[in-house]
């Protein structure tokens, strides 16, 4: 696992990079998605893992694509990034995404102003968004 303390680099950038989209009026999914990519692609290399994005997933006899996934140095799958637009109801976006197959563990479903990471099979707990974003 790793952890991050609000106070690390990473962390204040990914504040800094949203403040920034927020004061350009940015408010759509794919405006968002880039500073939590970010995010996730320089803590995976923290330890040594890789964020690959828009990797296909076969899962039965579906083919999924979350917006990340990643993998240890074994290129072994360790955890999944899917974004979604902050107008959804994110709570129905995560039922209708596992309804298609999307992993159960290990999974962030993210709208940048929650985060749901699923640990479990169940019981996925809502990230609130930090209450200084613009520090």
């Amino acid at each position: 696992m790793l952890e991050l303390a609000p106070s690390d680099p990473i962390i204040k950038a990914y504040l800094r990079d949203l403040a920034h989209l927020k004061r350009q009026g940015v408010s759509h999914e794919l405006g968002l998605k880039a500073p939590f990519q970010t995010l996730l692609d320089k803590a995976a290399k923290k330890r040594g893992w890789l964020l690959v994005p828009e990797q296909p997933i076969n899962f039965e006899d579906r083919r999924i694509v979350p917006d990340g996934t990643i993998h240890d140095e074994l290129h072994i799958p360790r955890g999944w990034w899917e974004a979604k637009d902050p107008g959804d109801k994110l709570a129905d976006e995560i039922s209708r995404k596992l309804r298609a197959g999307y992993p159960t563990r290990n999974t962030i479903f993210e709208d940048t102003p929650n985060r749901r990471p699923l640990p479990g099979p169940r019981h996925p707990r809502r990230i609130p968004p930090s209450p200084n974003p613009a520090k």
